[in-house]
């Protein structure tokens, strides 16, 4: 009998190298992955197949269920089973659930107990998406626990601690009477890492830990004050942000190396310096300039400072070699703040508010990052941009006053962020600008001298400019300023659409050519299509999108809100950038987006997919004799692009009525238009 010769692998493949590796590492590298890509491994090789389901780590979330809460409770039960009946041991157990009823709640207490104890898991995630839920009691019994965090569960009592190994504790949103939550720190001395986020049940935080590394207290909400006390020697980071009074009780803090303070008090601010500061930053807290240049004298080692709105401070002066990162937001308490800085190492410095930089010819070697917001400048600061902040890359100056018309020139300035409130006149030449971007509420007149052969323009257009104009001033004044940035791949953002749309083609000369063309869209909006109409006169896109910089809050109102104001615009700006860097991935701008208010448009009330609607069938209608731009309009294909996803795609439909259209924020559609050439 002929012998069969043995079947050698291929040394690329996924039995010849990864799969040789000890099972220990294989499972290491799964514990990397989410549950769904895990299982995913399986197709790799025999190897993955046996080893995938056996991962040290179990991690569900009901929200990729798509609404399917038994298919959930099915596939968590049917796993736990597998796991338990083959006697594997646990590292990790993370669990989102979204629903809490009766089915959940029995499968819960049937599986935490045998997880926490039988398989000995080491880091335990419980988070409730919707409704408070009450944690069993067998959570503080588990031995082997050294990673605990909830979100949304309520602690309503427990007998025992035995969280022997209990190194990290995380509550989110969590009520826990003040007496238990005592008992939990005091019986857990080895915890390193202590974090509370708007947790309820107690007035009273107290540590006393020599092994405690790091403490966060965050609570925003405003409906009572916490009182903290932390006796911990050996602590090198704490942040407090919210409602709370910190009582030092004259203990020192040899070892911090970062201290976050906001919106809370502070009995004694001296009794925080220590020779290892690194990272200090106060906001909305009351201390006084004496405060804090004791602070910056007795911390030479700081290299990270930020001073917000607080309201003793008016005068900030630092002389400070270690320090790089330097940010002051002006109280509106102080009329004007003094800024003196002496820090030749320093990187990046943002000033906002009216303030008095007194730099003094000092140069900034080291400076790479350069914001400032609602300042006066003068040609002369203009002028220091390219003499004394020769390696300046990064400069963003955002509504600041005192000049009409400036000039810059700079060789090191890559990226050029400006944002206008009145009439500017501006000659730039930057020799190697790679993006530049503007917000305007007036039209500047801007020239742009460059040597860069690519780079990229963002304009963004507030709905003041646009609703307030003259609809054919607005075109025109449009016009001129793209063609100044004719060499750029513009994108622009429209935050509104003129009132009033003159019938008919608003061409002005020879149509300029734009990447994409955001739109910010809230119903209702009776005049958009006769301004897209208008716009194709004088523009041609090659995508139309939902734009990245949506109409903001603010703007929805008129000057008879102008009680609510303040109110609106602290909320826009505290939901400010949540998806601007998504958005700036599909748009091709990553790390180049403007630091500018903007809010992403919500789809709850369906306006996106009412917007796509309405560009469809306004980008399909039959050529008609207003409608002259249509001659040039030789394609128009439909790409969709998710969260998820690694680049757009094209949907194949003629018809809109086939396509998938998003109903969460995570997933977009937009338009491509082929132009004749």
């Amino acid at each position: 009998m002929e012998k069969q010769p043995q079947k050698k692998c291929c040394p690329n493949s996924g039995d010849g190298r990864i799969s040789e590796l000890p099972q220990p590492l294989l499972h290491n590298i799964l514990a990397f992955l989410s549950q769904e890509e895990a299982t995913r491994t399986s197709v790799l090789s025999k190897s993955w197949r046996s080893i995938g389901p056996t991962r040290p780590k179990i991690e569900f979330n009901e929200a990729c269920y798509e609404g399917n809460h038994e298919k959930f409770l099915s596939n968590l039960d049917s796993t736990l089973q597998f796991y338990h009946g083959r006697e594997i041991c646990l590292q990790e157990f993370i669990l989102h659930v979204s629903i809490i009823n009766t089915n959940s709640v029995s499968l819960l207490a049937k599986w935490v107990p045998i997880v926490l104890l039988d398989m000995g898991v080491k880091r335990f995630h419980l988070i409730s998406i919707s409704n408070y839920f009450d944690l069993p009691s067998i959570v503080f019994e588990a031995e082997t626990l050294e990673d605990l965090h909830l979100k949304r569960y309520r602690i309503e009592s427990f007998e025992n601690v035995r969280l022997w190994h209990l190194r990290k504790v995380s509550f989110f949103e969590v009520s826990i009477a003040e007496e238990h939550l005592r008992k939990i720190i005091s019986s857990c001395p080895l915890i390193e890492h202590l974090a509370f986020d708007t947790c309820y049940g107690f007035t009273t935080i107290e540590v006393q830990n020599t092994n405690l590394k790091h403490f966060e207290y965050t609570n925003l909400k405003g409906y009572f004050t916490v009182t903290i006390k932390i006796d911990a020697p050996n602590v090198e980071s704490i942040s407090i942000v919210g409602y709370a009074s910190w009582l030092l009780h004259g203990k020192t803090f040899p070892c911090l190396k970062s201290l976050c303070l906001e919106q809370c008090r502070i009995d004694s601010v001296e009794k925080v310096l220590s020779w290892h500061l690194r990272k200090l930053s106060f906001s909305l807290v009351d201390i006084k300039d004496e405060h804090l240049q004791k602070i910056m004298s007795n911390c030479p080692l700081i290299e990270h400072l930020a001073v917000e709105a607080c309201h003793g401070i008016t005068k900030v002066e630092v002389h400070n070699y270690s320090l790089k990162h330097f940010e002051y937001h002006r109280s509106v308490y102080c009329s004007e703040g003094t800024i003196k800085i002496e820090a030749p190492n320093i990187e990046s410095i943002k000033i906002v508010g009216r303030s008095n930089w007194l730099y003094n010819g000092k140069t900034f070697t080291c400076l790479k990052s350069l914001l400032l917001e609602c300042m006066v400048l003068t040609q002369k600061d203009f002028d220091s941009f390219s003499v004394d902040f020769c390696c300046l890359e990064d400069l963003k100056i955002h509504f600041c006053s005192g000049f009409d018309i400036f000039q810059l020139s700079s060789h090191s300035i890559k990226r050029l962020h400006l944002a206008v409130d009145g009439p500017t006149k501006a000659a730039i030449d930057l020799p190697n600008i790679c993006c530049f971007e503007l917000l305007c509420e007036y039209f500047p007149s801007i020239t742009l001298t460059t040597n860069s052969s690519e780079w990229r323009s963002l304009i963004l257009l507030k709905r003041e400019l646009i609703t307030k104009s003259e609809t054919s001033l607005v075109y025109v004044k449009l016009n001129e300023l793209l063609r100044a940035l004719n060499h750029s791949r513009i994108h622009l953002h429209m935050r509104g659409f003129p009132l009033e749309v003159p019938h008919g083609y608003g061409g002005f000369g020879e149509p300029a050519v734009i990447e994409s063309l955001g739109v910010a869209y809230r119903r209702p909006c009776s005049s958009l299509e006769a301004s897209l109409n208008y716009f194709f006169g004088s523009f041609r896109p090659r995508y139309i999108e939902q734009s990245i910089y949506p109409l903001s809050v603010t703007e929805e109102y008129d000057e008879e809100n102008e009680d609510i104001m303040a109110d609106l615009y602290a909320e826009e700006q505290a939901a400010n950038r949540l998806m601007d860097h998504w958005y700036a991935v599909q748009a091709g701008i990553a790390d180049e987006v403007m630091d500018l208010p903007a809010v992403p448009e919500s789809n709850q009330y369906g306006e996106a997919n009412e917007l796509i609607d309405r560009l469809w069938i306004f980008l399909m209608k039959k050529e008609r004799e207003d409608r002259i731009w249509q001659q040039d309009l030789e394609e128009v294909s439909v790409e969709a692009y998710g969260r998820n996803g690694v680049e757009w795609r094209r949907v194949q439909s003629k018809d809109l009525s086939q396509l998938e259209l998003p109903n969460n924020v995570d997933q977009k559609i937009r338009f491509q238009l082929k132009w004749r050439e």
